[in-house]
């Protein structure tokens, strides 16, 4: 009942900075809504929000191939050690089917997931949510115009 309740409180705590839709070769793949708790983006800096409703069935597998990518790519594995991240993540996600939504909060202390309501887990590593945020937030982010609209820019 309280991880229910938890995406609900952060909800009403939290406002809408920006929405976008993510279709690759025309197949939709998810539609985010980025929040903070002004309205307002002001980097990637907690408390952030981005609630992701999935429009097709996307395995563990694949999501967790394109996040070490999408690191690797912003070089954020030059940074820090991406793999002890990538298998908390394999332990925590589910498959994910057409419909179903994935919220990742970035608070002050931990980074925690929910999925359909109902809290995954979450990850006590100060570096990972600025990370995990940043494969949709960072200037290089593999979306720009998706970017943009998450961040209310466009």
């Amino acid at each position: 009942m309280w991880a229910l309740l938890a995406v609900s409180l952060l909800l009403g705590e939290l406002k809408a900075v920006g929405q976008t839709e993510l279709s690759v070769l025309w197949f939709p793949v998810y539609r985010a809504t980025l929040y903070s708790d002004d309205g307002h983006y002001g980097g990637i800096e907690p408390p952030l929000l981005l609630q992701l409703e999935y429009r097709r069935d996307i395995s563990r597998q694949a999501l967790l191939e394109h996040t070490k990518q999408e690191w690797l790519k912003l070089g954020i594995d030059k940074r820090f050690d991406v793999q002890p991240w990538i298998e908390q993540l394999q332990l925590l996600w589910p498959q994910i089917s057409k419909g179903d939504q994935l919220v990742f909060h970035f608070g002050e202390t931990q980074s925690s997931f929910y999925y359909n309501q109902r809290q995954l887990g979450h990850i006590d590593d100060a570096n990972f949510g600025a990370a995990f945020a940043a494969i949709w937030l960072d200037e290089g982010a593999s979306y720009p115009r998706h970017r943009l609209e998450l961040i209310g820019a466009k």
